[in-house]
């Protein structure tokens, strides 16, 4: 009988890192409870519980997963709630969170919508405490669950608005979803609030091309005036502000061209700021920016966002600092001289007449 090495090397990437994820779902609280203790960190207790007991509820979950796994179910795959999928940077188990569409059929043939929305800035919060958080607190911002999609809420390395790690942990999340569900590709939303909103408009300038539309409620977009009680207390140098760039979401507005956004603030929110700064970048660009801005306790209407797909591109500039992709839409930077921080792109599509 061929090893059990020998069958996954015949199956398709995807469906073998799919695989490995299901061990994933159930590492990810054996590691809940075996980091904070390793490292020193705080252990998290649920309302009217104490740390040990809401611990040995995490293991008692992770145990029961483990049990069904080795008489190969996965009843888990078709309820909302944690998932995990093993990184390709240390090969860590690391949690997301999953809301599966209303009334899911996994006999059905069709496509669904997948939303990704980014968490804000907890820190307290470890994968422990992430994971027993609520599978719906996003309906406060523009959405909410429905029978047409998925929602993704990645962990994305603690908090770091995701920042180098967390960023790769937000795309492999995607794709460990991906790898298991029919999702369609043209038509995956990127959102977030708080710093998720930071998380989100990084997402949306750096990688426009794989999104339909994004979100992003207050969050920051910029350096500078984001930080400057910070900067007046700690002067940074020439090359501390070269670096900004990297991240700062502002210098590559433009490449929102081919994105519908839409920015969310409340009214008083003093990281109105953010979206501000975003708009008023992209104006200098020649895009737009749909900015909603919300009095205080007043929602967001979803039929405003419906995530319908994309058509096609009609134009696009890529803006690529140079340690930044270099990738978006139809087009593939393999070489680019950089002479002032930020090299542009110009991949803009013309309208050609054609005879029928």
């Amino acid at each position: 009988m061929p090893s059990a090495e020998a069958r996954a090397g015949t199956l398709p990437e995807g469906q073998v890192q799919a695989m490995f994820d299901r061990i994933a779902d159930v590492e990810v609280y054996l590691d809940a409870v075996r980091r904070p203790l390793k490292y020193d960190e705080r252990l998290y207790a649920g309302r009217g519980s104490t740390p040990v007991n809401y611990a040995q509820q995490t293991l008692a979950t992770g145990i029961e997963r483990a049990n069904q796994l080795a008489k190969g179910d996965t009843p888990w795959m078709t309820q909302s709630g944690v998932r995990g999928f093993y990184s390709r940077i240390d090969g860590s188990a690391q949690p997301y969170l999953l809301t599966m569409p209303d009334n899911y059929d996994p006999a059905a043939k069709r496509q669904y919508r997948l939303d990704i929305f980014m968490h804000g800035r907890d820190d307290t919060v470890l994968e422990q405490q992430f994971m027993a958080k609520s599978l719906t607190g996003y309906t406060s911002k523009p959405f909410a669950a429905g029978s047409d999609r998925f929602m993704l809420q990645p962990y994305g390395r603690y908090t770091n608005a995701s920042r180098f790690a967390g960023e790769t942990d937000g795309f492999e999340a995607i794709d460990s979803v991906k790898n298991v569900y029919a999702i369609d590709p043209n038509r995956v939303v990127m959102a977030g609030f708080s710093m998720g909103g930071a998380s989100a408009w990084s997402y949306i300038v750096h990688f426009a091309d794989r999104w339909v539309a994004g979100a992003a409620g207050a969050g920051f977009t910029e350096t500078e005036v984001f930080l400057r009680g910070g900067l007046a207390r700690q002067p940074q140098n020439d090359v501390q502000r070269t670096l900004w760039h990297m991240y700062d979401s502002t210098d590559y507005a433009i490449n929102t061209f081919n994105v519908p956004v839409l920015a969310y603030s409340g009214e008083i929110d003093a990281q109105k700021q953010a979206a501000d700064a975003m708009a008023a970048a992209m104006l200098d660009e020649f895009a737009q920016c749909a900015h909603d801005i919300r009095v205080v306790g007043q929602g967001l209407d979803d039929g405003r966002f419906d995530g319908s797909p994309q058509t096609e591109p009609f134009g696009d500039e890529a803006t690529g600092e140079n340690q930044q992709p270099g990738r978006s839409h139809f087009a593939q930077r393999r070489s680019i001289e950089v002479t002032d921080g930020i090299a542009q792109l110009d991949q803009r599509l013309r309208c050609l007449d054609v005879d029928p």
